[in-house]
């Protein structure tokens, strides 16, 4: 009952972006990942029939750990305001899921920087967002930290934006292994952030390797990290996508071709 009651206190107003989409708070609101999946196929089409700039799509959606996922669904929203004229309203929807139940949710706008930042609607079940931070603790032995929850800005790979550039967080685990800074990689292995968590998989190996052994308990993590079900940020050749995370062989070797 008390989470029940945390959940409807904490909806409270939406500014006109988000009224623009009652069906999907409601949706959230219910906490059912089928309502909210069938409210996307359905709209999508009308979205974009009603303007061609208009999207709704999962940028992610992967296991934080087993049994626990997190999403982040982008929406593009147009508003008429004359004959020719629009404007352009997009927003963010961060979930947290578990056995199909979404637990948590926020809404997200852009500020005037074009971060997501602004914080349009938000609830959670408390005891079931406690159970996810016991959960988190069990599997990584660590707590949870919220800054790397959600994050989709960090691609894993060699090669990325076009030009073949080695993304910052490679350059950084590269010199986390030539400075043998386990400490550093393991922080990542146990972020929950899997594209994070895979570059800290494969230093911790590049380093055993290199005669440094890793604990049976870092091993079974890293293959725990490998099975998650959903997809990652993937890039490779210059090319950016987003792939299922089963497609990795291993934390240091290209796609397969399945």
């Amino acid at each position: 009952m008390r989470s029940l009651l945390v959940l409807f206190f904490l909806l409270g107003s939406v500014d006109a972006r988000s009224q623009q989409l009652p069906l999907l708070k409601e949706a959230l609101q219910k906490g059912s990942l089928s309502g909210l999946n069938e409210y996307i196929i359905f709209n999508k089409e009308v979205f974009a029939h009603d303007f061609p700039e208009n999207s709704m799509y999962w940028r992610l959606y992967r296991e934080v750990y087993p049994g626990c996922s997190e999403g982040t669904l982008q929406i593009v929203y147009c508003e008429p305001y004359s004959n020719w004229r629009h404007k352009v309203y997009p927003l963010r929807v961060q979930v947290l899921v578990r056995d199909s139940t979404i637990f948590y949710y926020r809404i997200m706008g852009q500020d005037s920087t074009g971060r997501y930042d602004v914080v349009r609607d938000s609830a959670y079940r408390q005891q079931w967002l406690d159970e996810f931070s016991a959960g988190f603790s069990s599997v990584y032995g660590a707590a949870p930290d919220w800054n790397y929850l959600f994050i989709d800005s960090v691609n894993y790979g060699d090669s990325c934006r076009g030009d073949g550039t080695p993304p910052d967080e490679l350059l950084r685990m590269r010199d986390y292994v030539r400075t043998a800074n386990t400490a550093a990689l393991n922080a990542w292995l146990r972020s929950g952030s899997t594209e994070l968590q895979l570059f800290g998989a494969r230093g911790l190996l590049e380093m055993e390797r290199k005669n440094r052994p890793l604990p049976p308990r870092t091993h079974d993590l890293i293959r725990m990290i490998l099975s998650k079900q959903g997809n990652i940020n993937y890039c490779l050749g210059g090319w950016e996508r987003r792939i299922r995370i089963s497609r990795l062989r291993e934390p240091w070797m290209p796609v397969t071709t399945e």
